[in-house]
């Protein structure tokens, strides 16, 4: 018997001609053919059982070589005839069938297989309509394999190929790319397969495989937009690209299982960041993950929009891995669109469209504005101011050929408290921005309406309420009325600066120094951060955090019994070193609690230790407390960024 796992196999080694995209098949002997069948049909998933029916040509086999079951109907009989000829001729292949239909396997089999070594059926035309005419008669599928046939279904089957064909085949008739999508295919339309059978053999392939899933794995990625598919899950993502007029970004996620099959979910960038994306390497938790709602006998509940879904354990994972990978495109995204705008920092709102938040205005300041701008219409002068159209609620400063920009002024919900007013750069002039008219970036606006327009929007108008002949016939009135209202004004900021501030990025922790840093974080993880509560930070990150407390405790400075109090030490300590022992004793000797409260705790403790100066500090042991705060500051940069893209939208 030749037909086992262990039997040695005659590997055609003769070369394939250059260019050729058929196996030649018919060059093999009629045992190796027959060889080459079992082994490629034990590779369809769709079958089980393959076994061989006898020897070679033997008579007593009624024309049939092997046979296999339906995997999904395992009582539906499959028989195949192989036949490995130089010529195999149409009056050949019906006496083939005539043969099988004459035998006793007619009454049972619901599929018959003709396997033939031939590249196509060439003249064999007529004759297969009329064999498969006899077959249906019977009741009976008919099936003709060339080699055509057999060259592609080798594709998902290299080792087949190298086995019989040599390993310098797979480079002509199975490479690396076509093996692997061929392969993938098979297994990621099996998980979603209806048939019960297969989708958990699908299921059982992943889990024996493991961590090693790579070759199941797409992803095409560009700055416009993302697809990623894995085992159990694809994700289409438009991330934010305002050049392409492509703000807010959105994605749309479907899950590849058996009763989810053709169901897509669409959800918006501000669920995507409030709920799915921003927690790499973030444990299974509903705080860290919001749209993993729990364990329910066994399945595990997610939530993706307004649709709920309950999955295996292995396809939750499948998702986690889905939505870590692509939180960081999307993060990506999001910079780049505020470095091509250069809105770094500013917060984005949907009104009447995509507009940036430049500052807030007292009410009063914006309509003393808007007075200043509408008296120096372009229409009516000359002077370098004389360089907007009218408008009563906008502001457009224009030069020759075109307008530089356009200002709004808005009340926009949970920004603006009462008589307050957001200005709103609006981005489609620069998006179409030309060298000749010069349009404005966003940071260009904000630096002219601050620097330069409203210092002359304030000149204007006390020149002309309170100059003139008004000063002349009140004049102490006149300037005791200029200087409240300047007063006024100086007072109103005249503008509330709406930037987040990074620590990270360009080092500004640096520049405002530590204890400013220590109190942002500390602040921030209170519980007033913008999703700090899904923060996540591991052992050894909260280790270093207790050995920076015990760095700044070196200064001897702060109240002890407050800071022993915050960082939860009952040990009796008579002295700021004492103390720091306690925390490196406590540190090396047992597991650090990563709790948030904890941790913003120890943020109160390190503001005592420092007492609202850092300059006593040596360079080394500041270098060491910065480097502990690293990841609670990457994560609050994180989250600001978040809020700039969400909270407005």
């Amino acid at each position: 018997m030749h037909m086992n796992e262990s039997a040695p196999v005659t590997q055609f080694n003769e070369a394939h001609p250059l260019g050729s995209t058929v196996l030649q098949f018919e060059r093999m002997s009629p045992e190796q053919f027959e060889q080459f069948c079992w082994w490629l049909i034990r590779k369809d998933h769709q079958l089980q059982g393959c076994q061989l029916l006898g020897k070679t040509g033997n008579r007593s086999q009624h024309g049939i070589d092997l046979f296999a079951f339906q995997r999904a109907r395992p009582d539906d009989l499959v028989v195949f005839e192989c036949k490995c000829w130089r010529s195999f001729t149409g009056p050949a292949l019906l006496k083939a069938v005539d043969t099988f239909l004459e035998g006793p396997w007619a009454h049972v089999a619901k599929r018959f297989v003709i396997i033939i070594a031939n590249r196509g059926v060439g003249n064999l035309n007529e004759d297969w309509v009329e064999a498969r005419r006899r077959l249906r008669e019977r009741g009976i599928e008919g099936e003709l394999w060339t080699a055509l046939h057999l060259t592609e279904k080798l594709q998902t089957a290299p080792d087949v190929l190298a086995k019989f064909f040599g390993e310098i085949s797979l480079s002509q008739f199975a490479s690396q790319w076509m093996r692997r999508v061929g392969f993938q295919e098979l297994i990621l339309r099996a998980l979603e397969d209806s048939r019960p059978e297969s989708s958990l053999l699908a299921r059982e392939y992943l889990r024996q495989e493991g961590e090693d899933q790579s070759a199941l794995v797409t992803r095409h990625i560009s700055k416009i937009a993302g697809f990623i598919r894995r085992p159990y899950v694809e994700i289409n993502a438009l991330f934010p690209c305002g050049g392409q007029y492509q703000y807010p970004g959105s994605a749309l996620i479907s899950i590849k299982l058996p009763d989810t099959s053709g169901v897509e979910v669409s959800l918006s960038q501000k669920w995507l960041l409030e709920n799915f994306l921003g927690s790499s390497d973030a444990p299974w938790t509903t705080q860290c993950r919001p749209f993993f709602k729990g364990q329910f006998e066994k399945q595990q509940i997610v939530e993706l929009g307004n649709s709920r879904f309950s999955l295996p354990s292995e396809a939750l994972e499948e998702l986690i891995r889905a939505a870590d990978e692509l939180s960081e495109q999307y993060i990506a995204a999001l910079h780049r669109q505020e470095s091509d705008w250069q809105a770094e920092n500013f917060p984005f709102v949907s009104w009447l469209g995509t507009r940036v938040v430049l500052c807030k205005l007292d009410s009063w300041v914006w309509s003393a504005t808007l007075r200043f701008a509408n008296a120096h219409d372009v229409r009516n002068g000359s002077s370098p101011w004389h360089i907007f159209h009218e408008a009563h609620n906008r502001l457009m400063p224009c030069k020759a050929g075109g307008y530089r920009g356009f200002l709004w002024g808005a009340e926009i919900e949970d920004l603006c408290y009462e008589n307050e007013v957001a200005i709103l750069w609006d981005p489609s002039f620069f998006i179409k921005r030309t060298d000749e008219i010069g349009q404005w970036s966003c940071e260009e606006a904000f630096n002219w309406l601050t620097k330069e327009l409203l210092p002359a929007a304030l000149s204007w108008t006390l020149t002309k309420n309170y100059g003139g002949l008004q000063s002349w016939i009140h004049p102490i009135a006149s300037r005791q009325s200029a200087r409240e209202y300047a007063r006024c004004w100086e007072e109103a900021g005249p503008y509330t600066d709406v930037r987040s501030v990074p620590l990270l990025d360009g080092d500004n922790h640096l520049q405002i120094g530590l204890v400013e840093t220590v109190q942002r974080l500390q602040a921030f993880y209170h519980g007033g951060g913008y999703g700090c509560e899904r923060a996540f930070f591991d052992m050894a990150e909260c280790k270093e955090l207790h050995l920076a407390m015990a760095a700044l405790l070196k200064g001897g400075r702060g109240y002890l019994g407050y800071m022993m109090s915050k960082l939860g030490i009952d040990e009796p300590c008579s002295s700021h070193e004492q103390l720091a022992e306690c925390i490196r004793s406590y540190v090396a000797g047992s597991e650090v609690s990563n709790d948030l409260y904890v941790l913003e705790n120890v943020m109160r403790a390190m503001l005592e230790a420092l007492v609202d100066d850092d300059s006593w500090l040596d360079s080394a042991s500041r270098k060491q407390v910065f480097s502990a705060l690293k990841p609670f500051m990457a994560y609050y940069d994180q989250q600001c960024l978040i809020e700039r893209h969400t909270r407005y939208i």
